[in-house]
């Protein structure tokens, strides 16, 4: 496997624990990375985060977009038609 592109999603920290990450190039250029991150797998804080580049930007800042009542892990990002773009998560519930 050849690496075409290089770059640093996370600048800040934003969780002390962070993994499990799935990344979707879509169609017009833009890219979207997903991860789990919290204070320690399993905890109550762990959601999921999102970051995303358009092409010639950089990353932004990643946005916690589940989580945080119940423990959450490993997101896929996935699409059919690249129209919509779905993240599956494995979610604890109490």
């Amino acid at each position: 496997m050849e690496l075409y592109e290089k770059y640093f999603i996370i600048k800040e920290i934003l969780t002390p624990v962070c993994h499990a990450s799935t990344i979707y190039k879509k169609k017009n250029g833009e890219i979207l990375t997903a991860w789990f991150g919290g204070s320690r797998e399993g905890a109550d804080d762990v959601g999921i985060f999102l970051s995303r580049k358009s092409e010639g930007a950089d990353f932004q800042i990643a946005e916690k977009m589940a989580g945080g009542q119940e423990p959450h892990w490993n997101p896929v990002l996935f699409s059919t038609n690249d129209q919509k773009v779905f993240c599956f998560i494995k979610r604890e519930e109490k």
